[in-house]
């Protein structure tokens, strides 16, 4: 398998792991707003945290195999970093759209779009490098 198909597996991978991880993610969201009526932001960052538990088993088992570093301890911290950016950038998405929508998916949408790129990039470039 050439890069480019490498590559390009790997993201499709990446994306169905995030997709399962999103299926929890959002209804943790949709549960805590609707029914314990937590705040938008607030119900954001407690699904997005829920779903950073199961991105990290599926994406580490899964889509980045075999760790890029010595020590799973280093990985493991280093995702929570990942994952500790993208609960930043879903709070202050999620708080920003929330000021004009009143449509409580709008807020959680745009988090999902912006987090999933920024998180991408730092899992992919950080995380899992390749030596």
């Amino acid at each position: 398998m050439n890069m480019n198909h490498h590559l390009a597996y790997e993201f499709i991978k990446y994306v169905l792991a995030s997709g399962l991880s999103l299926v929890v993610d959002y209804s943790i969201y949709i549960l805590l707003e609707k029914l314990y009526k937590f705040s938008i932001p607030t119900s954001a960052v407690f699904g997005y945290l829920t779903g950073l538990m199961l991105a990290y088993f599926l994406v580490s088992k899964f889509v980045f195999q075999g760790t890029r570093l010595q020590a799973k301890r280093n990985e493991f911290i280093l995702f929570l970093a990942s994952g500790l950016f993208g609960v930043i950038l879903t709070f202050c998405t999620a708080s920003l759209v929330s000021l004009f929508s009143e449509n409580i998916h709008i807020p959680k949408l745009t988090s999902v779009v912006i987090s999933f790129l920024g998180v991408y990039i730092f899992r992919k470039f950080i995380v899992f490098r390749t030596p």
